[in-house]
């Protein structure tokens, strides 16, 4: 009897705009018995996960036209409850958390991604075994933080320290990352380095402060400088800057610290 209730899952679409992941991805499916229709931007994407022909869809986070995170927005605005397994470039919990909130099912690291623990993934799928993970869903008790920095080692070393503090970290390289993420997340608190490829921190905090969303404007955000020099720290706070930090100064607790005063307890 249950098993008649199960949707049998035969025909796959498969988002994705790299060639040649999208090839092994594609003939690996079709080697276990799946027809694949294939979609290389979001916008194409969307176009067929709207004729709801595919039985599940494997979606790349990052793509042209659309991420994403756009189309399992639109779907689940249009109500189209077609299994969605993201395959996410970070694995960050916060990135999760964000596709899941919008209707995904499952995820695959990308720089993890095993064609066979795709299959096993589309089958958990079929089986009903692959539900939400209120652990992913949760969003830390709102304990969630915007790390924008540069220098991978502390940007490794702080994000790490954070989580095992019970913080959601989403991670930032450049400047354009970080406003995209503290728009997307709208975190408690932003952590945003002033010196950064892309977008330097001084015009990510302009455009947070200026930004037609006064929850996303009010964000506090605390500044690491280079240089601690006073014209820059100056500048930082008369554009709207909670607070700042000296890299040459400061030590990981401090910064950990700096940022639990936002999380009253």
């Amino acid at each position: 009897m249950s098993n008649n209730k199960e949707k049998k899952i035969e025909k796959v679409l498969l988002v994705e705009d790299e060639e040649v992941l999208l090839e092994i991805l594609s003939q690996h499916l079709k080697k276990n018995g799946y027809e694949v229709v294939v979609a290389r931007d979001g916008r194409a994407g969307l176009d067929e996960a709207m004729k709801k022909n595919a039985d599940l869809i494997l979606l790349d986070m990052i793509l042209p036209q659309m991420d994403g995170y756009e189309v399992l927005s639109v779907l689940q605005e249009n109500n189209i409850r077609t299994p969605v397994i993201i395959i996410s470039n970070s694995g960050q919990p916060v990135d999760i958390a964000k596709a899941k909130s919008l209707g995904a099912l499952d995820y695959i690291v990308k720089a993890e991604l095993n064609p066979d623990e795709i299959i096993a993934k589309i089958k958990a799928c079929q089986a009903g075994s692959a539900k939400p993970d209120p652990a992913v869903l949760a969003p830390s008790n709102g304990r969630t933080v915007v790390l924008a920095e540069d220098d991978a080692f502390l940007r490794e070393l702080c994000g790490r320290r954070l989580q095992k503090k019970g913080f959601q970290v989403a991670e930032a390289v450049d400047g354009i990352d970080a406003y995209e993420k503290i728009v997307s997340f709208q975190p408690k608190v932003v952590l945003l380095d002033v010196i950064m490829p892309g977008l330097e921190g001084f015009e990510v905090l302009k455009k947070v402060r200026s930004h037609a969303n006064k929850k996303i404007a009010q964000i506090p955000i605390v500044l690491l400088s280079n240089l601690g020099q006073d014209t820059d720290l100056e500048k930082g706070l008369a554009l709207g800057a909670n607070d700042y930090l000296i890299k040459a100064n400061v030590t990981v607790d401090e910064i950990i610290a700096k940022i639990e005063k936002y999380f009253p307890k």
